[in-house]
């Protein structure tokens, strides 16, 4: 983060709605628009280019071609902070899974996008309100699947599936090392191996993938995970209304 405050690259297909997005951003005092960017291609260009504290996905790139944004910054840059714009349950799921860092409605209110900008670039993972409930309206609509095996056939140990357990039930690590009994370096090497062996970025990636492995239910309480890991309970910051 720069002396003037929370450098932004808006990606936006439509020309109206990215300048509408530049608006919005600058009209923030901690944020500025360094660049902007209407394709996947040119928003590679333009991060490798200013290297910018957050990428902002305008609601039509990044239903179309967001996860593949997401990707291809990540790839080049695994510490690209992204904030999406969607409209579809479907979206925000595909979204957090290609390492999104937030998520915001479209039809919501201008300062959900000013305040998870904000976020994100102080570390957290953000989930607006509505989006919290987009993704469990989503995930509650899918098909009911059998019960998983024993977890180990997902690679996990018994520790490592109580971490998951844990962080699924919206704990942070001070949280998870009381209730398990562990130091907190103990626990946070327990979720970097998870996400190893699940091949995942972030702590959203791992609740996403072990609620498709039907390890956890995370449909009553994603909205109130602590996705940064360092904030109590009742500090969380999954939430930005």
């Amino acid at each position: 983060m720069s002396d003037a405050g929370v450098t932004v690259l808006v990606a936006e297909r439509e020309t109206l709605l990215r300048r509408a997005l530049r608006e919005l951003v600058n009209s923030d005092s901690a944020s500025t628009v360094v660049g902007e960017a209407r394709d996947v291609q040119a928003v590679v260009r333009q991060a490798a280019a200013l290297r910018p504290d957050i990428i902002v996905l305008g609601q039509c790139l990044a239903e179309t071609n967001g996860a593949e944004v997401a990707k291809q910054m990540l790839d080049n840059d695994p510490d690209a902070r992204i904030v999406a714009i969607f409209s579809r349950g479907a979206s925000a799921v595909a979204l957090l899974r290609a390492g999104v860092a937030g998520v915001v409605w479209a039809d919501g209110e201008p300062e959900e996008l000013t305040t998870a900008i904000r976020s994100v670039a102080s570390g957290c993972e953000v989930l607006s309100a509505r989006a919290s409930r987009e993704v469990i309206r989503f995930v509650r609509e899918q098909p009911a699947r059998k019960p998983a095996p024993d977890p180990r056939r997902h690679g996990l140990s018994g520790r490592e599936m109580q971490v998951v357990v844990s962080l699924a039930g919206g704990r942070s690590n001070s949280e998870i090392s009381r209730d398990l009994r562990l130091s907190e370096p103990t626990v946070k090497s327990h979720l970097s191996r998870v996400m190893a062996k699940w091949q995942v970025r972030d702590r959203t990636q791992v609740l996403l993938l072990a609620a498709r492995y039907d390890l956890v239910d995370i449909s009553s309480g994603l909205g109130s995970v602590d996705l940064a890991g360092t904030r109590g309970r009742g500090s969380t910051v999954s939430e930005v209304s």
